[in-house]
């Protein structure tokens, strides 16, 4: 079973659950869990190829001080000015309308922050990567996308569009 069909089946459950949900008073429905481990293999997938090999790593429990650790190539690392070994926290957000807004960000665990966006369907809209150096929280620990998208160090060649 290919993992579209599946993520088709969970947006339709979804749904359901909303609606369950609603008229149970019960007017928020939240699968953060399912958010952020969705978002975690998008990051994984697609920036694989930017560090050596089988050196990117997803962290086993979900407390560590950063979500994914890796040794970037040599040319990555100098082309960025990080580390080659790097600790990577990774934020996601599903269909968010407008700039996303990043919550509970704390530079200070991490090197790399990765910036996923799913659309409606789940299925990956961008991927970004930002340096911690670049990243200023407000007092709440929060960014908004829109005010560091040119500081992204990839993909360099592609601007994050905003859904409507």
């Amino acid at each position: 079973m290919e993992i579209s069909t599946l993520l088709a089946k969970k947006v339709e459950i979804e749904k359901q659950l909303e609606t369950l949900l609603k008229e149970r008073a019960f007017p928020h429905f939240s699968s953060k869990k399912f958010i952020g481990d969705l978002g975690e293999y998008y990051a994984k997938i697609n920036l694989v190829h930017l560090f050596e090999p089988d050196t990117l790593k997803v962290m086993d429990v979900s407390n560590a001080s950063c979500d994914m650790q890796g040794i970037l190539k040599d040319e990555v690392a100098q082309d960025w000015e990080v580390p080659k070994e790097v600790g990577i926290e990774v934020k996601t957000r599903y269909h968010q309308l407008g700039s996303p807004h990043l919550k509970g960000l704390h530079p200070e665990k991490f090197d790399l922050l990765v910036f996923v966006s799913l659309n409606h369907d789940y299925s990956c809209h961008y991927v970004g990567v930002l340096k911690k150096e670049d990243i200023i929280p407000d007092k709440q620990m929060r960014i908004s996308f829109s005010n560091i998208a040119s500081k992204v160090v990839y993909p360099k060649n592609s601007k994050f569009e905003e859904h409507r």
